[in-house]
């Protein structure tokens, strides 16, 4: 076969020598036109990105996903620890669990008493104010979930931090990222994006343990923020 491409090639009439001016041009005239063609690579016409600037974004775009890759991880890992810690350190106390999906709430042991955001927060649009049912310092530990739900997050985070004990523990989530979805049912509706910085001026008078995001579903199509704190001793905060 190479013998037979080989016959071809020889076959073939000679192409005719054409004037070629850029042999004639200056050095400096060579020099300005190649920094004029890798110009352009770099910077296509009308503001484009050239193909080597794609590839260098490609490139970074690469690296900032596999740093984000990483501390998508740890945001899978560290939250399920702590949370684990939560309620291993409440599983002998009096704790209240709140969320407007209580009919789906796991299995948190017969020391927890569940409420449902659904009723607080339709009570809450007639009254225009959040109130719970709840002498103050009645719980040793407070889990709220879907604080993102609540037309009025502070006024729920201020009854939060009214019936928990001094030195109690308080989990609060609420939505970062995520698919907004316009509910038909008004009890299912979304607020808020609160970010973990949110969480943190919303319960300000609490010590801070930790506070970050979380993947609930193990995937970054939805992201949620999160607080674990303790109430001061001294009962400062509620």
């Amino acid at each position: 076969m190479k013998s037979v491409q080989r016959m071809q090639q020889r076959c073939q009439p000679e192409e005719k020598a054409t004037h070629d001016p850029s042999r004639n041009a200056q050095p400096s005239q060579k020099r300005a036109d190649q920094r004029r063609t890798l110009a352009g690579n770099i910077i296509g016409q009308s503001g484009r990105i050239g193909p080597l600037q794609a590839k260098r974004q490609t490139l970074q775009d690469f690296l900032e996903y596999r740093s984000a890759k990483a501390r998508f991880s740890r945001a899978v890992d560290e939250p399920h620890v702590l949370f684990k810690h939560f309620l291993t350190t409440t599983a002998d106390y009096k704790c209240l669990y709140l969320s407007f999906d209580a009919d789906a709430a796991p299995e948190l042991g017969p020391n927890w008493e569940t409420v449902d955001l659904c009723t607080v927060e339709s009570r809450a649009k007639e009254l225009c104010s959040v109130s719970l049912d709840y002498e103050d310092h009645s719980f040793d530990a407070v889990l709220c979930t879907d604080l993102d739900r609540m037309s009025r997050p502070e006024g729920l985070i201020t009854e939060l931090k009214r019936v928990l004990k001094p030195a109690g523990q308080i989990w609060v989530e609420a939505l970062l990222n995520g698919p907004y979805f316009d509910a038909m049912n008004p009890a299912q509706t979304e607020y808020w994006r609160i970010t973990p910085d949110g969480l943190r001026i919303l319960l300000e008078n609490v010590d801070e343990i930790f506070c970050s995001i979380y993947l609930p579903s193990g995937s970054a199509l939805r992201t949620c923020s999160f607080y674990y704190g303790l109430k001061s001793p001294g009962g400062q905060g509620g």
